[in-house]
C-alpha cells in the first residue's frame, strides 16, 4: 500500500525539480544579461552551463556527496559576483573588452574618453559566470538523477520532467508579461527549492534559510537600480531610465533618447523635407519600424502626415515614450500603436504606405538563447526587404537609418537595397562624407539609406551637390532648409547634407532568411565564438572531474546523439516560426512550451502503443524533416493566419512528436535512466554548440546534421541491444 504513494511522492518531487530548473534557466538568463556587461549577446553561455551541470549532477546522483545543499549558497554567489560587477561599470572602474572585428555588438564598439578603469576579456567573465552556472544546475541535476532511478516507470518519470519544465516556462512567461522585477522572479522560484531541500537534505540547518534570505536582500537591492534612475524590467531587458535626460539604457548599454524635435534630431525629418522640396506628393501614410520612445513619429507629425503605425516589440520602453515624450506623439489620434515585431505586422497588414523607416532598429539581444540570431535580424533579410516593398504605394520611399558602425555594414545594406529596388539607394552620412568603403569605420555617425521614389531627390542632389538643413527662427517650427541654399545665409549652425559615393572593395554576403546574420561580416565562426567553444570545452572537462561521477560511468552515444539532434530541431523550429509569427517574446515562449507539449503526447503515445520498432518512427522523423527543412516560409508567410497555424504545426511539430516517440520508446527500456538522461542532456550540450555552424552554413543545412546525429543514434541503439545495455 505504501509503495503507490511513494511514487507519486517521487513524481512530484521530480516535478518540482523540473520546474526549478527551467524556471531559473530562465531567471538566470534575464538576470545575468541585465548585470553583467553584453552578456545579452551571449546568453547561450548560460542555457549550455545550465545543461552542463544538469548532466554532471544526474551522472553524479550515486555519489556520496550530495549537492543540493550547495544550491542556495551558488545562486548567492553568482547574485553577489553580478552585483559586484555591476557596481565597477557603473563606477567606471571595470569594463569588459568584446571583440568586434568579425560581427558588430552594438555598445561595444568604443569606450568613453573619461574611462579611467580595467578593460576584462569577456571571455574571462563569462567563464566565471559559466562555472557558478553549473555549480548552481549540477546539485539540481543530482537530485533530478536520484528520482529517475526511483521512479520504475520511465516513462512517467519523463512526463513528470517535462510536464515541471513546461509550467517553468509558463509560469516565467506569466511574471515576464506583469513586468515584475527580479525580486519576485527569486522569491517564486526559491518556494519550490524550499520544498525539496526540506524533503531530500537530511541535515537542514538554519544556513540554507539565511542563504536564501541573503540571496533576496540582495535581489531586492540590486533591482531598485542607480540613484536618480528609474529601474523597469521588460521581457527583453532591464530598463534604467533618467526622466531629466530623457535617456534610455537597457542592460547598461545606452539605448535611446528623447528629446523635443524642435531642438534636436533634425535628421529625422529629412524623408519629408527632401520629398517637399524636390516636388514629390506630400507623404500622407508612413509606418514607423523601431517605434521606440517616439522621436520618428514626432516629426513625421510635425510634417502634416494624416496616419502612422508605430510598431514596437518592447511594450516598456513604448510606454515610456507615452508617458514622457516632450511632444506627446503616441497620444496624436492619427498614431496607431502596434506592438509587434516589424517583420510580423508586414505579414499581417495588407496597407500601403508612402514611407516606411526603420527607425535605429538595434534590439542589444539575442532572439533567444537557443540561437544566434538577434531580435532583429529578421528585418535585415533580401526576404524581408522585398516585403517591405510590396507594402509601399507607387510613390512610397523606403528610409533606414541608424549609427552602423562599420563601412561593410552600410555596404551590405546599400547592396541588399539595390538588390531588391533594383536601383542605387541614396546614401547620406552626417555629418556629411565624399566615401562610405567597407573597409573604413563609420564611427559614431548617424548614417541614412533611402530607397523607393527617389528619382527627384537625386535629380536635385545632382544639380545643386547638396541640401542645406538650416536652424534659425524662422520658418516652420524653426527649420529652414532647401536645395542649393546658402547655408552662410541661414545660420552658422548650418549643416550641408550630400550622398556619399559607396566603394566596394570585395564581394559582401547579403543576409537572406536562411543566412539572417547581418551583423556578420562573412560567413565564418567568430574567433571570439571559437575561444568560448574552446573555454566551455576545457571548463566542463574540468567540472566532469570535479564531481568525479559514480556509478555507470559510461555515456550512452544513443542518448547523446538522439539529445544533440533534438537540441538542433528544438532551435530550427525557433528560428522558423518567428519568421512566420514574429520575434516577439511572447511567440518564443508559446514555440516552447508547443514543443514540450509535443513531448508529452509523444509519451503518452508510447504508454498507449509502446513501440517495439522505432525505425518506422526514424522514417518519419527523416521524412517530415525534410518537407519542413526545404519548405519555401514566404509561401506559408502568404497564407491566412489560421492556415498559416495549421501548416507550420504540420511541418515543423510532427518531426518533434516522431523524435519523441524514439526517445520515450527507448528511455522506458533504460536501466540506467540517471546515466541515459545525462547523456541526452550532454547531447544537447554539443546541438547547442554545433548551433554555431549556421554562422558558416545557414539554417537549412543543420537539416543534413540533425539527420546524421539521429542516423548515428540508430547505429548504436543496435549496438546498446546486442550489449544487452537495454531490455
Amino acid at each position: 500500500m505504501t509503495t503507490r504513494p511513494r511514487a507519486l511522492s517521487h513524481i512530484i518531487d521530480l516535478f518540482s525539480v523540473s520546474f526549478v530548473v527551467l524556471f531559473f534557466e530562465l531567471v538566470f538568463i534575464r538576470w545575468i544579461a541585465a548585470f553583467v556587461p553584453f552578456v545579452t549577446f551571449f546568453s547561450n553561455l548560460v542555457l549550455i552551463g545550465s545543461f552542463v551541470g544538469m548532466s554532471l549532477g544526474c551522472l553524479a546522483s550515486n555519489h556520496r556527496h550530495d549537492w543540493l545543499p550547495r544550491v542556495p549558497r551558488a545562486m548567492l554567489f553568482l547574485v553577489a559576483v553580478s552585483g559586484v560587477i555591476w557596481i565597477l561599470v557603473s563606477s567606471g572602474a571595470f569594463d569588459a573588452s568584446v571583440d568586434n572585428h568579425d560581427q558588430i555588438f552594438f555598445g561595444t564598439t568604443w569606450q568613453p574618453q573619461n574611462f579611467r578603469g580595467f578593460l576584462v576579456p569577456v571571455e574571462l567573465v563569462l567563464s566565471i559566470i559559466f562555472l557558478l552556472i553549473i555549480f548552481i544546475f549540477a546539485g539540481l541535476g543530482q537530485l533530478i538523477g536520484r528520482l529517475f532511478q526511483k521512479i520504475r516507470n520511465r516513462i512517467y518519470a519523463y512526463s513528470s520532467n517535462i510536464a515541471g519544465s513546461l509550467f517553468g516556462i509558463i509560469f516565467f512567461t506569466f511574471l515576464a508579461y506583469l513586468s515584475l522585477p527580479p525580486f519576485w522572479w527569486f522569491l517564486f522560484g526559491f518556494l519550490p527549492l524550499v520544498f525539496l531541500v526540506f524533503r531530500h537534505v537530511k541535515n537542514r540547518t538554519n544556513r540554507v534559510w539565511i542563504t536564501l534570505g541573503v540571496t533576496l536582500a540582495f535581489v531586492f537591492a540590486l533591482g531598485r537600480g542607480l540613484t536618480g534612475l528609474e529601474t523597469f524590467w521588460s521581457p527583453y531587458y532591464r530598463i534604467d531610465y533618467d526622466k531629466k535626460q530623457g535617456t534610455v539604457t537597457v542592460n547598461f548599454i545606452g539605448h535611446q533618447s528623447m528629446f523635443d524635435r524642435n531642438v534636436k534630431g533634425f535628421a529625422y525629418s529629412l524623408p519629408y523635407l527632401f520629398t517637399k522640396d524636390a516636388g514629390l506628393p506630400a507623404i500622407k501614410d508612413v509606418l514607423v519600424i523601431g517605434a521606440g520612445t517616439g522621436n520618428d513619429m514626432a516629426h513625421a507629425l510635425m510634417h502634416g502626415v494624416v496616419n502612422v503605425d508605430a510598431v514596437e516589440i518592447d511594450p516598456v520602453i513604448a510606454s515610456i515614450g507615452k508617458k514622457d515624450h516632450p511632444n506627446q506623439p503616441y497620444s496624436d489620434p492619427r498614431v496607431r500603436f502596434h506592438i509587434d515585431d516589424g517583420r510580423a505586422f508586414l505579414a499581417k497588414t495588407e496597407k500601403k504606405y508612402d514611407l516606411i523607416v526603420y527607425a535605429l532598429v538595434d534590439s542589444l539581444t539575442l532572439h533567444t538563447s537557443y540561437s544566434s540570431v538577434r531580435l532583429e535580424s529578421y528585418l535585415f533579410t533580401e526576404e524581408a526587404f522585398r516585403s517591405v516593398k510590396e507594402h509601399l504605394s507607387p510613390q512610397g520611399i523606403f528610409v533606414a537609418y541608424n549609427y552602423y558602425r562599420e563601412g561593410w555594414l552600410v555596404v551590405r545594406i546599400n547592396n541588399l537595397l539595390k538588390r531588391v529596388f533594383e536601383d542605387d539607394p541614396l546614401v547620406i552620412s552626417i555629418p556629411s562624407k565624399d566615401e562610405i568603403s567597407d573597409t573604413e569605420p563609420e564611427g559614431n555617425k548617424h548614417t541614412v539609406l533611402m530607397t523607393g521614389n527617389i528619382g527627384a531627390v537625386r535629380g536635385h542632389f545632382e544639380r545643386w551637390k547638396h541640401y542645406t538643413l538650416g536652424v534659425t527662427g524662422t520658418g516652420r517650427d524653426g527649420r529652414v532648409g532647401g536645395f542649393g541654399a546658402d547655408a552662410q545665409e541661414i545660420s552658422e549652425a548650418d549643416s550641408r547634407i550630400f550622398p556619399s559615393q559607396v566603394r566596394v572593395t570585395k564581394q559582401i554576403h547579403l543576409p537572406r532568411d536562411d543566412w539572417p546574420f547581418v551583423y556578420l561580416k562573412e560567413p565564418k565562426i567568430p574567433d571570439q565564438n571559437l575561444r568560448m567553444i574552446l573555454i566551455i570545452l576545457f571548463l566542463s572537462t574540468l567540472c566532469f572531474a570535479y564531481f568525479k561521477p559514480s556509478g555507470p560511468a559510461g555515456i550512452s552515444r544513443h542518448f547523446f546523439f538522439l539529445g544533440a539532434g533534438f537540441m538542433l530541431i528544438e532551435t530550427l523550429n525557433v528560428v522558423r516560426l518567428s519568421v512566420l509569427f514574429g520575434s516577439t517574446w511572447v511567440v518564443s515562449s508559446i514555440v516552447f512550451s508547443a514543443i514540450l507539449i509535443m513531448a508529452l503526447l509523444s509519451n503518452i503515445y508510447c504508454l498507449a502503443v509502446h513501440p517495439k520498432n522505432t525505425l518506422p518512427y526514424y522514417a518519419g522523423l527523416v521524412f517530415f524533416l525534410a518537407l519542413g527543412g526545404f519548405a519555401d516560409v514566404n509561401v506559408l508567410l502568404a497564407l491566412p493566419l489560421t492556415s498559416r497555424i495549421m501548416s507550420s504545426i504540420f511541418l515543423f511539430f510532427t518531426p518533434i512528436f516522431f523524435a519523441g516517440v524514439i526517445f520515450a520508446s527507448s528511455f522506458e527500456k533504460s536501466k540506467a535512466p540517471n546515466t541515459d538522461f545525462a547523456s541526452n542532456v550532454l547531447g544537447v550540450v554539443l546541438g547547442a554548440l554545433l548551433e554555431s555552424l549556421t554562422l558558416v552554413t545557414g539554417y537549412r543545412f543543420m537539416i543534413w546534421v540533425i539527420m546524421v546525429c539521429y542516423l548515428l543514434s540508430i547505429k548504436n541503439l543496435r549496438l546498446l541491444r546486442r550489449a544487452k545495455i537495454l531490455k
